[in-house]
This record gives C-alpha cells, structure tokens and sequence, in this order.
C-alpha cells in the first residue's frame, strides 16, 4: 500500500468498496496487475510492492471452487479493509480422521478432498527490480506458511522473517490459519523490498456449540425462543412453540406437539425435540461469510406387523456418509462431510443474530398413523452429527441432500433419539419400554372394545417375536370355547380353552402368557383376533431405551 494518495478514478472505486465490500466476493479468481496497486502503503505507481491474497475455500491443487479463491484486490484497499477470509483448519477435509491442521500433507481420499483452506499468497516481482531479496513478515495472527497447496513443505520464518530472493519471483506459497482469529483480519501479513512495502490482512473464522452442555433436550418449558433466547431467529421459534407439549415442554423426548382433539389438548406425535446454539468466531465474521447448518444421519427403523414373525426394515435406513457398513457397502466411498439429512432450510438459522446461529430438529412419528394402522411395534433408531459450513459471502447455500458445499467451520455436534412404540388399547403408538411387551388385541371382523377388554402378562414368555391368534367358537356343549394359537417361528402351538356359558371372564395361562379377557357383549363365532409379543433381546431391538440426548448413542 502507498503513502501517497490521489484522486482517480480509482480512488472513487475505493469509496465505493467501503459501502459495498461484499462485492469482492462474487469476482471471478483473477490476478491483481502491479499497476492496480498504487494504494499500497510506502509504494508509488511506478514502484509496485505487492503481495496478493486470495480466499480460502479453494482446492487449489485441483483448481476446483468451493465458493472461495478470490484475490482480494489492492486498488480498492480490500485486502486491508475486508480482507481474505477462510476456515481455520480444525477441520477434516480429506476425510482421514485427523484434523487438518495436525497434518503435514493434506490430500484427497475415498471420503474427503485435497485441503481447501489455505489462501493463496501471491508474492510479485518489485518494479524496479535491484536485485537482492524481498522480505515476508507475519506481523500478527495464528498462521503457518507452505510451498504447497496441499501443505507438504512448511516455510518457517527464520528471526521472524522470511527471505525470497527477488530473482525467483513471482513465487505463491499458502497460508493456513491455525487458531481462531480474536478479531476480523487479526491476520496481518507484511511484504519488504527497497524501503517500500505492501501489507495484506485475514480473518481465520470458526464456530462453536455454546449452548450450556451443548443443547436443549431436557424436557422443559423454558428457555422460551425469543424471550430467554432473543437471538432465536423467525422460523425455529415456530418449529419449538409449534411441537409445544400438552404438559407446556418445548424440548425433550416423549409426547409433543398438542393439539385440540375432542375439546382435549392432546399429543399427537412421539419422540424428541432439540435446540442447538452456535457462536459464530469471531465476532462479525457474519460479514465475510453464508452458513449453513447441516446434518448427517444415520438411521435404524424397523416395524413389526400384526401376526407377522419378522421385523421388516424402513428403506430410510441409513449409515453415517464414509462409514463402513456391509449392509451399504457404496457408503464407505462417500465424502465424511457429506450432509444425508438437510432440508429446505426451516430448521435451522442462517444469519446470526449477535454472532449466534440457532437449531432445531424433532425427530418423531405420528401416535394415530392410518398407513401404518397393521403395525404392532415400531422401532426408530437415529443417530445425528450437526455441524455448521460456510461459503464465501454473496455464495448463498442451496439445501440439498447429498451435496458438498462450503467447507465445515465446526466440530460435529453428536446426539441422538431412540424411540420403541407398540400399539395400545386406543390403537395409537405408544411409548414402549418394557422388557417384553404386547400389542393390543385386534380384528377385522369386529370393533374389539365393544365387545371385550383385554389384559396380558408376557413377562414369562422367552421368544423375541411371537404371534397369537384367538378364535372365538361359540358355545360348545353348554361351555364358551375358544382357540389359541402362537408362533414363533421355530414352533407352533395350540390349546383350546373353556368357560361355562354364563360366564365374561377368561383367565388363562398357555406357555408363559397369562390372559384375561372380560366380555363386554356376545362374541359372534368364529370371530378372530390377532397380536403379538415382543422380547428386546437381539439385533437393532437390543435395549428398549426410549431416549433424546446429545450423547452419543451406541447401539
């Protein structure tokens, strides 16, 4: 940059870029000619000391956009007043699970890109050129220097400088930012030559859960979306006054989202709902950059219909993208950052408000379902990673499952929730946490509650899985007969059973089920009756643990 000042047409560009800095961002990845600079401080027109800083979020060893790799132009004094932006490298890019920073050569992988992080740093030749070297000073910030766009060879300032000879220019090395910068363009990096000089500036930008341990899962009232929390953008407080609970809990796991029914508030839907906070570092990043909230998930639903013998598997189940898994065996190949569960945008926040970014989601299922009316059980397992990306500012993200995008300015936020459902006396799913349970009695013959309770205790019963059928056979010999039968299906037993003509009452015992059935009204013969019991003991079905946390689940 220059001590001098005039009045061109240029320095009316200038003024221009500090009412419209972001304009910057939406050029094309150019070279700034020598001549363009004749802003930069101790430089005059015909004596060009230049350094040249381009964003971040660009593989550069590939020539491949990630939104980033523009030059921020010195005419303008942008290099200085905005300056480079890019993520410090606490990311993963390659997929290797090392972070970035820790690693001397980043390259692409199965399950990740070549490094995408690092700024271009352009050292021109100086005009006139007297010989001698050129001297590079990192003057503030957290940053390493290398020869290589994927890292490979480190610069090390010697005496707090670094020496180009001017004969080997113009050279471009790369800039890595490796903590968090405490300002916007902390980053201050110096080039010397004959008494001139050029300084550039950048921000390193991250962002961090804040929320206290990390979310809102608990199930409570408070905090209250733009009351205790006004930072809460539009759109998430609806979602969390929208799944409000008949108890008044926004969060947590269980029954949500009431609703007037029969002049009842009554939950309609079960399984969890969370909130979750993000610091956007440091403070007014928000200026150099779009965010995006985004999420991966990995998923095991299954559902046990009446009379059937065997779970059958959703096609929504998923892994978790570059984890290997034998039951999709194309996943290990997919990129660790590739989000698998992103929407259009409702549940989360993408500007922040006060530097925090907000989160919602409420993974669940409808209690009174008519497509799923033949289900007995319905099992849900889903693990999540939130995580926040960004792209370079005027580069707006387009919510698209299976698509990567930006580069991730946060550590992945793991939580999950766990409901097993089977259906009760009403014929809605219901929270299921004991060690073996029963569905409700059913037919299609008949409205079973006008005609019977019903009553079980399976806590005798070994099998995972049995299905039961009961035939009503009328009044055999002066005495009420009926028929059970189970499965398990290894064997099949029957047993029939008898009461005298007078009487409502059954109480039966048949190989660890105990049964009382009450009649309400006459039976009609040969009505039949189908349920079904369920032991967690195997498989996805392991553990009946009914759960919302940001606690890792392992199955």
């Amino acid at each position: 940059m220059r001590n001098k000042f005039k009045i061109t047409g240029s320095s009316i560009f200038f003024f221009a870029a500090l009412f419209l800095p972001n304009v910057f961002f939406a050029q094309k990845v150019s070279q700034k000619s020598v001549t363009s600079a004749f802003l930069d401080f101790g430089c005059t027109e015909a004596e060009a000391c230049d350094l040249i800083i381009h964003n971040g979020l660009f593989d550069w060893a590939s020539n491949t956009a990630h939104s980033g790799g523009q030059a921020l132009p010195g005419g303008n004094n942008a290099e200085h007043l905005l300056g480079a932006v890019t993520v410090v490298n606490n990311n993963d890019t390659n997929g290797n699970n090392i972070i970035d920073k820790a690693e001397v050569t980043v390259a692409s992988t199965n399950n990740g890109s070549n490094e995408i992080d690092l700024m271009k740093l352009v050292v021109k030749k100086p005009d006139p050129d007297v010989g001698g070297d050129v001297k590079i000073t990192i003057v503030s910030g957290n940053i390493k220097l290398w020869e290589s766009p994927l890292k490979i060879t480190e610069i090390v300032p010697v005496e707090g400088k670094i020496l180009f000879p001017v004969a080997q220019l113009d050279k471009t090395i790369y800039v890595e930012a490796t903590e968090v910068s405490t300002a916007l363009r902390d980053i201050v990096i110096k080039m010397e030559y004959n008494n001139r000089q050029d300084v550039v500036k950048a921000t390193g930008m991250w962002v961090e859960n804040t929320t206290m341990p990390g979310h809102w899962a608990e199930r409570t009232e408070h905090p209250i979306p733009g009351v205790d929390l006004p930072n809460v953008g539009v759109l998430i407080t609806q979602q969390v006054n929208g799944n409000k609970a008949a108890d008044n809990s926004r969060y947590g796991h269980g029954e949500c989202r009431a609703q007037i029914i029969s002049e009842v508030n009554q939950d309609i839907e079960i399984g969890g709902r969370i909130l979750m906070e993000w610091q956007v570092l440091p403070s007014g990043a928000d200026n150099l950059v779009s965010f995006d909230v985004t999420r991966q998930r990995k998923t095991f639903t299954s559902h046990l219909d009446y009379g059937s013998l065997n779970f059958i598997d959703s096609d929504e189940n998923r892994e978790f993208p570059g984890v290997e898994n034998d039951d999709y065996p194309e996943n290990d190949m997919l990129p660790a950052d590739l989000p698998n569960d992103d929407g259009d945008g409702g549940l989360e926040d993408r500007i922040p408000i006060n530097g925090l970014l907000y989160s919602w989601d409420n993974p669940s299922i409808l209690k009174d379902y008519s497509e799923w009316s033949a289900r007995a059980f319905h099992v849900s397992k889903n693990w999540f990673k939130e995580f926040v990306r960004i792209r370079v500012k005027a580069n707006p993200f387009t919510n698209t499952d299976s698509t990567l995008q930006g580069s991730r300015c946060s550590d992945k936020f793991d939580w999950h929730c766990v409901y097993y459902t089977r259906r009760d006396e009403n014929y809605k799913l219901t929270s299921d946490e004991n060690l073996v349970s029963y569905s409700y009695l059913k037919s299609d013959q008949i409205e079973v509650d006008d005609y019977l309770t019903f009553e079980c205790d399976v806590s005798g019963i070994p099998d995972e899985v049995r299905a039961y059928n009961i035939i009503y056979m009328g009044i055999v010999e002066g005495q009420k007969k009926i028929k059970i039968t189970y499965s398990n299906g290894t064997v099949t037993e029957f047993e029939f059973f008898y009461i005298e003509a007078d009487s409502d009452t059954w109480n039966i015992n048949f190989d660890g089920l105990g049964l009382t059935i009450n009649e309400l009204a006459d039976i009609p013969t040969n009505t039949t009756f189908v349920f079904n019991t369920f032991r967690t003991n195997a498989g996805v079905k392991d553990n009946k643990t009914n759960e919302g946390t940001y606690v890792n689940f392992i199955r």
